[in-house]
């Protein structure tokens, strides 16, 4: 018997034996990469920021009186009205035992971590399923992943890329369990209970593998015979369920019950894509050219999908008639491993239109990284095309598997040695390793000194009143509050009482307030208000070269070699900026806030900026971005809030 046909729920001892080098040379060339970034992060004074920054200090909750029994709050809450917090706290629950210890670095090891014990599930599976030649191709695939996302979100805590190798690392236990192997039954209930429970873009893909796998898994059992036992992995997996899902559990019979709200609300279904955009939003994923590869992540459906529904309908159906084509060549060369990895494909892919049509719109519309779930099943869809490929091409029994095996390993090295460079590509993320340096760290240092200075005791009242959408470090300052025992409240109404807990609504017994401030407001202090830490991360000659180029810009505009069509902002339904109009009527006025406006726009043709100017918009944009993000305050005023007017 070949080594791609040996049985794959054969006992695990003579599975595994004596490890191939090229095994352990692939697998550790796709733990490196992530080695290499949590070190990285430690040595350049990284730290999670914005929605990271929620899961480094809600996790230092864990086990204290404020202990998480959900998941983070749902943006999909404003779509229906009702406050939704994803399923689970087991990201926090992982991550708090180096949270607790290192706030900042701590969540970036935690991170890692998870992201190592999926890769090393995925080495684990594919060496069972594929021997190996498949597993050192399934870590030229890992790798290859993490080449689409860039080394730096290798260690970044938003679900949506937090999750990105533990639903790889799904998609191949799945695999495992649909050719009928009992032991990785456990191992899935683990691994989809962590993804149900942490994001809800993933519940739907999750939940349609673990029932694909149960199904096959039942069947395959009944077919046998003799029948093999399986009372012990029945009840590990079960225990493994009991014990992911008890919180969930005891929120909904003795808490808030969000279990039910979920169910109730049906995922915002009135806000949903529908299948049009949905099926669009696969397609323009991974489907068709540059598919996975490097740098389509950071320009996916920005600023949105092109490609027609007719179109996307067809790609979509081309890929289902290549896995169900890959699942006939399996039951005909009696490879039930390339069967179970053409039908993981196909209900990933079926389940993945599904869960794209049903994801309701944001306040952002239809954020990118509530898609990112389609690179893992678009590698996977490849990765089952090429094995198809394989088992029926001659030259397969002409070359040796050793060589194969060496010449993958060698790419698979080759590939993981470009991840190691510091990348980030993603918009959503791009300047936070940067930007925990530049601003970040001398930012909290002062904030830190200060509270040791003044004695402050708390509780404290959080206003963040005058930061921008985009502030960085609305949550990074609480974990300095928590490392001084400080207890913060938040206002009532405040949209964190669903992030943190009713119990952390200000009743008017807080000491103080503390107001995080950025751009134009940093500067604005009110009676009674101290800056107690501050930050400007724009240098004076950067701050110069700003002013310069607004008046730059302004006289382009006017002069017609940076182009407005201004009827172009009627055609989407928007009107002009004022300041814009403005600018445009006044020969001596800088387009002063102008940049990221016009960059905006310019996606849709509405601005052109020649390629002569280019470089110099580009620069125009980032320094006025800095200006904004890169200049923050922390300010100390009187509590503002003097009755309890909290609701249970």
């Amino acid at each position: 018997m070949s080594e791609s046909t040996a049985p794959a729920s054969g006992g695990m001892r003579s599975r595994i034996g004596a490890v191939p080098a090229v095994e352990l040379v692939a697998l550790a060339a796709a733990i490196a990469p992530i080695v290499a970034t949590v070190v990285r992060a430690a040595t350049n004074g990284w730290m999670p920021l914005y929605d990271a920054g929620y899961f480094a200090v809600r996790s230092r909750d864990v086990l204290t009186d404020h202990h998480p029994l959900l998941g983070a709050w749902s943006m999909g809450s404003r779509t229906v009205g009702e406050t939704l917090n994803n399923l689970g706290p087991m990201q926090l629950d992982l991550l708090a035992p180096f949270t607790k210890i290192w706030p900042y670095w701590g969540t970036a090891l935690g991170v890692g971590l998870v992201n190592i014990a999926a890769v090393v599930g995925v080495w684990f599976a594919a060496r069972r399923l594929l021997g190996r030649v498949g597993v050192v191709g399934a870590m030229l695939a890992t790798v290859c992943l993490y080449a689409a996302m860039g080394s730096w979100n290798l260690i970044e805590a938003r679900q949506q890329l937090a999750l990105l190798l533990p639903f790889w690392c799904l998609l191949w236990l799945t695999a495992a369990i649909v050719t009928g192997a009992w032991w990785a039954l456990p191992w899935t209930v683990l691994v989809a209970s962590f993804i149900a429970q942490t994001h809800f873009s993933y519940v739907y893909q999750t939940l349609a593998l673990v029932v694909t796998g149960g199904v096959a898994l039942t069947v395959t059992w009944w077919r046998e015979r003799p029948r093999p036992p399986v009372g012990r992995p029945l009840v590990v997996a079960g225990t493994v369920a009991v014990v992911c899902w008890g919180q969930t559990l005891w929120d909904e019979a003795f808490g808030v019950g969000n279990m039910s709200t979920v169910l109730r609300q049906g995922g915002g279904a009135s806000e949903a894509a529908g299948w049009s955009k949905g099926v669009r939003f696969v397609a323009d994923s991974t489907l068709m050219p540059p598919f996975w590869l490097p740098g389509h992540m950071g320009e996916y459906l920005r600023p949105d999908v092109v490609v027609s529904t007719g179109r996307a309908a067809a790609v979509v159906i081309a890929w289902v008639v290549a896995m169900v084509a890959a699942v006939v060549v399996g039951r005909l060369r009696h490879h039930r491993v390339l069967v179970a990895l053409g039908i993981v494909s196909i209900v990933a892919l079926a389940s993945g239109c599904y869960a794209a049509a049903a994801i309701p719109d944001t306040e952002f519309g239809f954020v990118p990284y509530n898609y990112y779930w389609m690179w893992p099943i678009g590698l996977l869809l490849t990765a089952t095309a090429i094995a198809a490929v394989v088992t029926i091409a001659p030259v397969r029994q002409r070359i040796p598997a050793r060589a194969v095996s060496y010449a993958v390993g060698a790419a698979c090295v080759l590939v993981a040695v470009t991840v190691f460079r510091p990348v980030n590509e993603l918009p959503e993320t791009v300047d936070e390793p940067d930007a925990g340096g530049r601003v970040g760290e001398p930012l909290m240092e002062r904030f830190g000194a200060s509270l040791d200075r003044l004695g402050i005791e708390g509780p404290v009242v959080i206003d963040r009143s005058r930061e921008t959408r985009t502030n960085y470090f609305p949550y990074t300052m609480l974990i300095e509050l928590q490392r001084r025992g400080i207890e913060y409240t938040f206002p009532p109404g405040d949209v964190n009482l669903a992030r943190f807990g009713n119990e952390r609504c200000e009743t008017g017994s807080a000491a103080a307030r503390l107001i995080l401030a950025d751009g134009p407001f940093a500067t604005f202090v009110e009676d009674g208000q101290q800056v107690i830490a501050e930050v400007d991360g724009l240098a004076p000659a950067e701050a110069a070269e700003l002013t310069a180029l607004d008046e730059a810009f302004g006289d382009r505009l006017r002069d017609g070699s940076v182009a407005v069509d201004v009827d172009g902002f009627e055609f989407f339904g928007w009107e002009p900026s004022p300041t814009l109009l403005d600018v445009l009527a006044d020969p001596s006025m800088p387009a002063n806030g102008l940049a990221q406006y016009l960059s905006d726009w310019r996606v849709f043709d509405v601005v052109t900026v020649p390629p002569e100017h280019d470089e110099q918009f580009r620069r125009w944009r980032d320094l006025e971005e800095r200006s904004i993000f890169d200049r923050v305050a922390i300010i100390l005023g009187p509590n503002l809030v003097t009755t309890d007017t909290c609701t249970s």
